[in-house]
Order: C-alpha cells, then sequence, then structure tokens
C-alpha cells in the first residue's frame, strides 16, 4: 500500500511519497471488503499486518509510516529540507507511534479472524489468505476469557478450536468466511454455523 506507485516517478521514501499508512491501507482493505473483494482484502490485510508485526520483531517499536518493500525503517525520511520538522520530530517516521498502526490489530481480529460480540454470542468467520496456508493462529480474549485458535489447512478450509471459561471447548472445520456463532453454556461451549 504505497502512497504513491513504486512505478512512478514521484515515488520516494519520503513521508508522503510512498511509504505505507496504516489509515490509508485500513481504509482501502475496508472498501474492498465491503464491495465483496474478500479475498484480495484478505490477502492485504495480511500482508499489512505481517510487514508491521516483522518491523515491531525487529526493531521494537511501532511507527507512523512504513516502507512499502522492506521490514524495516532505516530508509525512510520525513519531509527533507524542513529544518524545523527534523530538529523537533527527527528525520524518519516517529517513534513509539501507535496511532493508526493499532488498526493492524483490528484487522487481525476483526478481519482475518473474522471475531465479532452480539447479544451474548460471540462469533468467528475466519478469512485468512492463501499465503496462510499451513500456519496457525491464535487469538486470545482476555475479557471472555476466550481462546480462539485458526489452522489454516488449504485457502478454504480452516480448523477452529475455540476455549472458553473452565476450559470449555468447540472445534469445527470451516471454509473461507464461513461464520460459527457460539456461547458459553453450562455443558460447555455451544455452537453453531451460520
Amino acid at each position: 500500500f504505497p502512497t504513491v506507485s513504486m512505478s512512478d516517478p514521484d515515488f520516494s521514501r519520503g513521508m508522503w511519497r510512498g511509504p505505507v499508512w496504516i489509515n490509508l491501507a485500513y481504509g482501502s482493505i475496508q472498501g474492498l471488503n465491503r464491495y465483496g473483494f474478500e479475498n484480495e482484502a484478505s490477502e492485504l490485510a495480511f500482508r499489512l499486518c505481517d510487514g508491521v508485526y516483522r518491523v515491531f520483531n525487529d526493531e521494537r517499536k511501532f511507527y507512523e509510516f512504513y516502507d512499502p518493500t522492506a521490514h524495516h525503517t532505516r530508509d525512510l525520511d520525513r519531509k527533507k529540507g524542513n529544518r524545523w520538522k527534523a530538529l523537533t520530530l527527527g528525520t524518519g517516521p516517529q517513534k513509539s507511534f501507535v496511532g493508526w498502526t493499532g488498526l493492524v490489530n483490528t484487522l487481525v481480529v476483526e478481519h482475518l479472524f473474522g471475531y465479532r460480540v452480539a447479544d451474548g454470542k460471540h462469533r468467528v468467520e475466519p478469512r485468512f489468505p492463501r499465503q496462510a496456508v499451513g500456519k496457525a493462529y491464535s487469538l486470545r480474549i482476555p475479557r471472555s476469557s476466550l481462546a480462539i485458535d485458526v489452522a489454516i489447512l488449504d485457502p478454504d478450509r480452516f480448523r477452529l478450536s475455540l476455549r472458553g471459561t473452565d476450559n470449555k471447548f468447540l472445534e469445527r472445520e470451516v471454509g473461507f468466511g464461513e461464520a460459527v456463532e457460539f456461547w458459553d453454556s453450562k455443558e460447555g461451549l455451544k455452537g453453531n454455523a451460520i
């Protein structure tokens, strides 16, 4: 999601001339999803989140913008020639800037896992892309004492494991975007496909 196409002669790694801004990428992914391009939205959400998490893993910081071609921030700059900005904010992206970078977590929870709560019922609707096949991901919801594990078996088949309070357990195989609604009961987690 560079802000300027990398093939454009005006592309650079300078702030608004090419780096990835999470707020713009998030809006684009939401738009793709709303217009029915769920596969494309999932692929881009996965790549965006993976890139941000890789940078964090290596540099231990979140930033306000990211390099569209690398998993580091060394080559990025902030408004070259603006001495005041360089003096007050530095010459690269702002460090420890959670701001809209926190939207990657929203993409993971709401888009890739498809997790929502309504009327006391939890809903999971996994939409992991082809790049995730063979991997497994876990999501913990402390407030609900809930653990959601998704193993991506193939592009349209996921093993969904849910663990609630008192280690109540539910396991299902679901397809891409197939919703499972579940809730705690005295007998354990109850769920059904929607």
